[in-house]
C-alpha cells in the first residue's frame, strides 16, 4: 500500500527537498504551497501523514493543523519550521502536531521521524483491529447459550470409555473380582 504525504510548504527550495526524501522513502508526495489550498488538497481524503510548515500564505500552520485534528479520523502531522523557540515548539505540540522539526534539518532526521510516525499509526490500527476482533468474539459468544465462551455452563465432562466411567464411579464397578479371584475347585 502507498502512503501519501502532503506537505503543505512555502518554499519552493525546501518543499521540493521533502518531496524527494518522501519519494526516496516509496511513498507518494502531494506538495502545495499555500495553507488554504493545501487544507483543500487533505479535506479531498486519502491523505496519511501531513508534513507542515508554519508561516503559510493564505492560511497559517497552526489554523491548517486546528482544522485536521477537527476532522474525523486520525492523520499524523509533522511540523517542519523555522520557528525554533521553545514556546513555539509547545504551542505546535499542543495544537495538535505529533512532531516537530526545526529548520534547517537533517534529511536523515526527517526520513527517521516520518518513518516513527507511520510505525506508530501501524500500531495503532493493530491496537484497533485486535479490539475489533475481541468485540467480534464477545458478540458471537453472545450467541451461546452459556453467555460467553470459556464461561461455564453447568453441564459435567463425562468420562468417554468403560474403563473410565468405571473408575470415575467405583460404586458402579462391576464385581469381576469376585468370579477372577475366586480359586477354583473341581
Amino acid at each position: 500500500m502507498t502512503r501519501n504525504v502532503l506537505i503543505i510548504e512555502d518554499n519552493p527550495g525546501i518543499g521540493e527537498l521533502v518531496r524527494m526524501h518522501v519519494a526516496e522513502l516509496g511513498m507518494t508526495p502531494v506538495l502545495y504551497d499555500r495553507g488554504d489550498t493545501g487544507l483543500m488538497r487533505f479535506r479531498e481524503g486519502g491523505i496519511d501523514l501531513v508534513i507542515l510548515d508554519l508561516m503559510l500564505p493564505g492560511l497559517d500552520g497552526l489554523s491548517v493543523c486546528r482544522d485536521i485534528r477537527s476532522s474525523p479520523g486520525y492523520v499524523p502531522v509533522l511540523m517542519l519550521t523555522a520557528k525554533s523557540t521553545e514556546l513555539d515548539r509547545v504551542l505546535g505540540l499542543e495544537m495538535g502536531a505529533d512532531d516537530y522539526l526545526t529548520k534547517p534539518f537533517s534529511v536523515a532526521e526527517l526520513s527517521a521521524r516520518v518513518k516513527a510516525l507511520f510505525r506508530r499509526v501501524d500500531a495503532m490500527a493493530s491496537a484497533s483491529l485486535e479490539k475489533t476482533k475481541e468485540r467480534e468474539l464477545t458478540a458471537d459468544a453472545r450467541a451461546f447459550p452459556s453467555g460467553r465462551i470459556g464461561q461455564r455452563c453447568g453441564a459435567k465432562a463425562q468420562p468417554s470409555s468403560p474403563r473410565a466411567r468405571a473408575h470415575a464411579h467405583p460404586q458402579r464397578r462391576p464385581r469381576v473380582t469376585h468370579h477372577v479371584c475366586r480359586p477354583r475347585h473341581d
